[in-house]
């Protein structure tokens, strides 16, 4: 009997609108730049949004290793792109002001939620599988992602979210995966994880003993710059793999955990 159902939060749950990813780009930049203004510390404005691509060279790098940075970490890493005498020279008051320029600018610029997301978790919720989330993160921490839930009237519905900013690793590593289930009180083989990414989503959930569900986005957009990594995708894989079953919508979605022991409706 399917206990559990995980998902994926960016390209399964909500996808950036074309442009946001440049909006947030500038958005950051203009806050980072501005709290440094306040710490008689300024940069030229071309200095600020060419560290900001270095720091997503470098961030990319890292996420290629399988692990994450929290937000001070990358804001510690774009002040040593912008200036490496920077991080010393900052006062310990600034930081926060720092942090909160660097993170949040998904709140004023949210992803869309699919319309048809919705439903579907109150669908499971209805026949007791409990919901879980697990996202890798790029700029945006799971702290901001939260919010970005909440105000989509969607966070109720997990009962487990796993960032990787938090975690500290991302997926495809098993653990992330037996971490969350271990939160739901699920096994893996009663339960099934859905995302866009095969890589990432399918093969990673399928490591740990889960179901992977592929939705079926079509090839990712690319980033409108270097510096502005997609957290959802891995370029670099090519090795083969077979979803255990594909949606388009998640109206579909009841219909592909079926064969997986879905609980019927009550």
């Amino acid at each position: 009997m399917l206990e559990a159902v995980t998902f994926d939060f960016w390209e399964t749950l909500a996808q950036d609108p074309p442009g946001n990813l440049r909006r947030t780009r500038d958005l950051r930049i203009e806050g980072l730049r501005d709290a440094l203004r306040r710490a008689g510390l300024d940069r030229p404005l071309a200095a600020f949004q060419a560290a900001h691509d270095a720091t997503g060279e470098r961030l990319a790098a890292l996420f290629r290793t399988g692990v994450d940075a929290g937000t001070r970490e990358q804001v510690r890493l774009f002040l040593e792109c912008l200036d490496p005498s920077l991080p010393a020279a900052l006062a310990p008051g600034a930081w926060a002001a720092l942090d909160e320029a660097y993170a949040a600018p998904a709140l004023a610029f949210p992803p869309a939620v699919r319309p048809d997301a919705g439903a579907a978790l109150w669908a499971l919720r209805d026949r007791r599988v409990r919901i879980g989330l697990i996202s890798n993160t790029g700029r945006t921490p799971g702290r901001v992602l939260r919010v970005v839930l909440q105000r989509a009237g969607m966070l109720e519905h997990f009962e487990a979210l796993t960032f990787s900013d938090e975690a500290g690793i991302r997926k495809p590593d098993p653990r992330v995966f037996r971490w969350t289930l271990n939160k739901l009180g699920a096994r893996p083989e009663g339960a099934a994880h859905v995302g866009d990414n095969l890589h990432t989503d399918v093969a990673g959930a399928q490591a740990a003993g889960l179901r992977g569900i592929h939705v079926v986005n079509g090839a990712p957009a690319p980033a409108p710059d270097p510096g502005v990594p997609n957290p959802a995708f891995d370029p670099e894989s090519s090795a083969p793999v077979t979803p255990d079953a594909a949606i388009r919508s998640f109206d579909q979605l009841l219909a592909a955990l079926e064969p997986f022991g879905l609980p019927p409706a009550p």
